[in-house]
């Protein structure tokens, strides 16, 4: 739970790099498009583990992708965006690509909502064990093209990943919470997805509850 906390927090920061915010102001954001930074490409493998202060905690890397967005010069609102990467196994359903598009870009406008999404990825795999999507194809190793194609079909309908019965199930109130935060960010609505920084709210409240109950 706490491995899930950082890395939430981690997403958030990202997103409100260059905002003023303070005090009570960074917790209350809510899920309003403003983010001017989007990474693009939120996975296991950008995610690094670091020392601070004597404690382990995990190091968001490898921006080589990442969106600086423009802002609408009337209004001064970040502009959206179409992406042109794409991996159903990690993207968001509005990153989907299909053929009827010829230029290859993904089938919806985009914007920081994306690693919302992929956030939900990570608290899969903190939660599962295994990457998502493999419990989907009797717990396959790899993820194979023809397996993409089912994954973006099943995304646009609004599909989830497999939880196996056993995490689901689970008592671990630890479990449970990510487990809950992960649904909030897998919404295929991006507008109704929650913003990184309430996602971080939401665990880190339970983080800070789970222990005052287990230190009683």
């Amino acid at each position: 739970l706490g491995m899930a906390a950082w890395v939430s927090a981690g997403v958030a920061d990202i997103h409100e790099v260059g905002k003023k915010i303070s005090g009570n102001n960074a917790a209350g954001m809510n899920s309003t498009i403003t983010a001017s930074l989007i990474h693009n490409d939120i996975n296991m493998d950008n995610i690094l583990l670091g020392n601070r202060d004597g404690i382990r905690v995990p190091l968001i890397n490898d921006f080589n992708i990442a969106i600086f967005r423009k802002k609408d010069a009337q209004t001064g609102e970040p502009c959206k965006f179409r992406g042109r990467f794409n991996n159903p196994q990690w993207m968001a359903p509005e990153q989907m690509f299909t053929k009827d598009r010829e230029d290859g870009l993904s089938i919806g406008l985009l914007n920081e909502k994306i690693d919302v999404y992929a956030l939900g990825n990570i608290l899969y795999k903190i939660a599962v064990g295994k990457s998502p999507w493999k419990y989907n194809f009797n717990k396959a190793k790899k993820i194979l093209e023809e397996h993409k194609e089912k994954i973006t079909r099943t995304k646009l309908k609004g599909g989830k990943p497999k939880v196996p019965d056993e995490v689901k199930n689970s008592k671990d109130p630890s479990i449970q919470a990510v487990l809950t935060a992960m649904d909030r960010c897998y919404r295929n609505d991006p507008d109704v997805r929650p913003s990184a920084r309430e996602i971080s709210d939401f665990l880190n409240k339970k983080f800070l509850t789970i222990g005052r109950k287990n230190n009683n």
